[in-house]
C-alpha cells in the first residue's frame, strides 16, 4: 500500500501548541498500545510502528528501536511520553496501514487499542459460508476466542448455551460455531444466555443475546486467566428501545457540541456551479472514545477504519433481522449511510479534540460488541457515501426510534415530514432526522412493530423504497454523495474561502488565498498542525488573490476531491511501497507501484511489469506478473510468501523506469 495512501484522508492529527498541555513536563507519561486483528481479535505485532513528535518534528520511538525491545508480549507496546502532541503510525504485514494522531497530558487515555483491517478475510468469516449456516427457525453465533493478555487463540473453550454443557468447543484457531434455536416468535425478541469456559481462566457469561431468524452475530471473545465469572449484560450494546435506565435521546446535546472548524471562512455558502463536479473527501480512521462515564470522560480508546467502526455501530442501532426481510436490506443501507456520516461529522468535529472524535455511549451512536453478516453487507455495499449539504459539508444526520407525532402532528415527522408510514405509531426518540421504524416500513412496504420487529406486518400499499429514496425522503435539505480519501496527485476544488499558508499551521504566513471553485492538484501530505489535518496543494493559476498559481498548505475539511481530468503527463518516476517487504511463510501482501510525471501528475495507463530471478521463484510469487496503472497511476500486485525462508528481490519496470524490491521471507 502506497505510504501517501494510508495516512490519507485520516483527520485526526492535532498539534497543539496551548493549554491544555502543559509545556515542559518533563515525567513521562505511561502508554499501552494494542494492536488487534478487526476481524479475529487475536494480537498482531507490528513490522514498523513509529512515533513522532509533532512539535518538534522527530521521531521518538520506531519499532525496532531500544525501546521498540521492550514490548512485553505480542502486540502490546508499551510506550512513555512527555506531554506533547505525536502522530502514530502501524504497518503489519497482511494488514491495512493505520495513522492517528493523539495529544499527551494529564488527561490522556492509558490504552489505546488499535485495530488493523486484514487484507483478505480469514475463510471462517466468508460471508457466503455464514450466510450458508443461516437458518430460519434459529440464530447463528460464531466468532473467535483469544487470551486477553497474549492475543492468542485458546483451543477448547467450552460454548454453553443457558447453561448447557453439550455445545461445542473452540478449535486450535480459537474459532466456534453455535446454532441457537429459539421459540416461534411472539412478541418482541427471544433472548439466551452464552457462556464461554475453560479451565484457568475466568468464565464468560454474555445475557439477554437477541435471537432472530436468518441472522447472525460474530463475537471476538477476549478471556482472562484466573477464576470467578465475568457478567456481560447485551443490553448496554443494543438500540435504545430495549433498554432499561438509558436515556432517551442518543445524540449529542446542543451544549456539549464541540466548536466548529473556523480555518476556512465560517459562513455557509451554497456551492458554486463548476466545469468539475465535487467529490466529498471523508477520512481513513475514526478514534472512539471507549469505557466513557460520560461522552467527555473516556478512559480508553479504540481507533478504527472508518467503515470498520460502522459495521459495530450498525447492528447496536438497527435490527440485524430487518436484512432477512423482503427489500429489508434497504433499510441497513439507509442506516450504514446516517452511521457513517453522523461518524464523519465528529472526525470534523471532535468532541474531544486531543483524545478522541466519538464516545461509544448513547450520547453518541452506540458502539456494540458485535457484528453480523447482513449488516456488514449493507456496510459495504454503501462504502464511502455520506450525507452533506449545500457546501459539501458532511452533516450529523440525527435518527431516532420512531419519529411519528413528536411535534408535527400524527403521520408526520418531528421535522414535519409527511411521513405515512409511520400513522398511529407512538414516538420514541428526539424525532429528528430518519425514523429507524419508517426506514423499514418504506423498505418493506409493511407496518412492523416494536412487538414483531423481525416480521413483516400488514400491507401498507405506498410502494417499496430503496435505500438511496429512503435517505432522500428523511435527509429532504441533504445530498447523497459518495465520498473518497484524498492522496497524492489527486485534483481538489476549494468548496469555500481558504487560506494557501507557507507551512501547515493557523500562525503561519498566509501567501494567498483560494476562492470557492478555484481547484489544484495535491503535491504532498498530509501533515498535522494546530488540530488539522493540510495538504500540499499546487494551485492552478487564477486561484484568488495568487498572482501566478502558488504551492501551499490548506486545511482538509474545505477541501473536496474534483472530477479527474486527462493532463498530458508523461511517465518521470516509478516508486513502490512498501519499500521492502518481510514476510512470515505463507503470508502475502500488497505493493502498490506508482508512476508519476512533472509536478507528481499521476501516469494513468501505463503497463507496469513484475519480474524476478529463478531462485526467487522458490520463497514468493507475485500475482499479476503485469499490470496497468490507474487513474491515480497506482498498478497493484500481491506477493505471496511460499514455505521456505529466504531472500530475493523483485524488479517493477515501465518503460525506461525500473524499482527493486528487496524482500525477506522468515518463519
Amino acid at each position: 500500500m502506497d505510504k501517501k495512501y494510508f495516512l490519507t484522508g485520516v483527520c485526526l492529527f492535532f498539534l497543539c501548541i496551548s493549554s491544555p498541555l502543559s509545556r515542559g513536563a518533563t515525567l513521562p507519561y505511561r502508554q499501552q498500545i494494542n494492536l488487534i486483528d478487526s476481524m479475529t481479535g487475536y494480537a498482531v505485532s507490528p513490522d514498523n510502528m513509529v512515533i513522532k513528535d509533532t512539535t518538534r518534528g522527530l521521531i521518538i520511538y520506531q519499532e525496532g528501536g531500544e525501546q521498540g525491545k521492550k514490548e512485553s508480549t505480542k502486540g502490546t507496546i508499551p510506550v512513555s511520553l512527555t506531554y506533547g502532541s505525536y502522530d502514530y503510525v502501524f504497518e503489519a504485514a497482511g494488514y491495512h496501514s493505520m495513522a492517528a494522531n493523539f495529544t499527551v497530558n494529564n488527561k490522556s487515555p492509558r490504552i489505546i487499542n488499535v485495530y488493523l483491517d486484514p487484507l483478505e478475510t480469514p475463510t471462517e468469516l466468508n460471508p457466503e459460508f455464514i450466510a450458508s449456516l443461516h437458518r430460519p427457525d434459529a440464530t447463528v453465533i460464531i466468532g473467535f476466542v483469544v487470551d486477553d493478555n497474549t492475543g492468542m487463540p485458546i483451543a477448547d473453550v467450552q460454548i454453553g448455551e443457558n447453561g448447557g454443557n453439550s455445545c461445542p468447543k473452540t478449535n486450535d484457531s480459537g474459532f466456534f460455531i453455535l446454532n441457537i434455536p429459539f421459540p416461534p416468535h411472539g412478541e418482541g425478541i427471544p433472548v439466551a444466555e452464552i457462556s464461554f469456559q475453560k479451565e484457568g481462566y475466568r468464565t464468560e457469561l454474555r445475557k439477554y443475546v437477541e435471537l432472530m431468524p436468518d441472522t447472525d452475530w460474530i463475537y471476538r471473545v477476549h478471556l482472562k486467566r484466573g477464576k470467578g465469572k465475568k457478567v456481560i449484560d447485551e443490553r448496554a450494546y443494543r438500540r435504545r428501545d430495549i433498554k432499561e435506565g438509558f436515556k432517551e435521546d442518543g445524540y449529542m446535546q446542543d451544549e456539549n457540541e464541540a466548536p466548529q472548524n473556523t480555518e476556512g471562512d465560517t459562513q455557509q455558502k451554497t456551492f458554486r456551479e463548476t466545469q468539475e463536479t465535487p467529490l466529498i473527501t471523508i477520512p481513513h480512521t475514526i478514534r472512539v472514545g471507549k469505557n466513557c462515564s460520560n461522552s467527555t470522560s473516556c478512559s480508553s480508546v479504540a481507533v478504527y477504519s472508518l467503515d470498520t467502526y460502522v459495521k459495530y455501530v450498525l447492528p447496536a442501532e438497527w435490527y440485524s433481522c430487518w436484512g432477512a426481510l423482503a427489500n429489508g436490506m434497504n433499510s441497513l443501507k439507509a442506516g450504514a449511510v446516517a452511521i457513517r456520516s453522523y461518524g464523519v461529522y465528529y472526525v470534523r468535529n471532535p468532541i474531544d479534540v486531543y483524545h478522541y472524535d466519538i464516545c461509544d455511549k448513547t450520547s453518541c451512536q452506540v458502539v456494540g460488541n458485535v457484528q453480523s453478516t447482513v449488516a456488514n453487507n449493507a456496510v459495504d455495499q454503501t462504502s464511502g457515501y455520506v450525507l452533506a449539504n449545500d457546501s459539501n459539508t458532511v452533516i450529523k444526520s440525527e435518527y431516532a426510534a420512531e419519529n411519528n407525532n413528536r411535534g408535527c402532528g400524527d403521520c408526520y415527522t418531528g421535522t414535519c415530514i409527511y411521513d405515512p408510514v409511520c400513522c398511529g405509531a407512538t414516538n420514541n426518540g428526539h424525532g429528528r432526522g430518519l425514523c429507524q421504524y419508517g426506514s423499514i416500513r418504506w423498505a418493506t412496504d409493511t407496518f412492523i412493530t416494536t412487538k414483531a420487529p423481525c416480521t413483516s406486518g400488514a400491507f401498507l400499499g405506498y410502494g417499496n423504497k430503496d435505500w438511496m429514496a429512503i435517505l432522500k425522503h428523511y435527509y429532504q435539505d441533504y445530498q447523497l454523495v459518495q465520498g473518497t480519501a484524498l492522496q497524492t496527485g489527486d485534483r481538489v476544488i476549494a468548496i469555500t474561502k481558504l487560506n494557501i499558508r507557507e507551512q501547515p499551521c493557523v500562525t503561519c504566513t498566509v501567501q494567498c488565498t483560494a476562492l470557492s471553485g478555484n481547484t489544484g492538484m495535491v503535491i504532498d501530505g498530509p501533515e498535522q498542525g494546530d488540530n488539522f489535518s493540510w495538504w500540499h496543494i499546487n494551485w492552478d493559476d487564477g486561484t484568488g488573490n495568487c498572482t501566478n498559481g502558488t504551492a501551499g498548505w490548506s486545511v482538509e475539511n474545505f477541501l473536496a476531491k474534483a472530477e479527474e481530468t486527462t493532463p498530458n503527463c508523461e511517465a518521470r518516476k516509478i516508486t513502490a511501497f512498501p519499500g521492502r517487504l518481510i514476510l512470515k511463510k505463507r503470508e502475502g501482501r500488497e505493493v502498490v507501484v506508482t508512476i508519476t510525471g512533472t509536478d507528481a501528475c499521476p501516469v494513468e495507463g501505463e503497463t507496469v511489469q513484475a519480474t524476478m530471478g529463478k531462485s526467487g521463484k522458490n520463497y514468493v510469487k507475485v500475482l499479476p506478473k503485469s499490470n496497468q496503472t490507474g487513474s491515480n497511476g497506482q498498478a497493484i500486485f500481491t506477493v505471496n510468501a511460499k514455505n521456505r525462508t529466504g531472500r530475493t528481490k523483485i524488479t517493477f519496470k515501465a518503460g525506461d523506469l525500473k524499482k527493486t524490491l528487496s524482500v525477506k521471507v522468515k518463519k
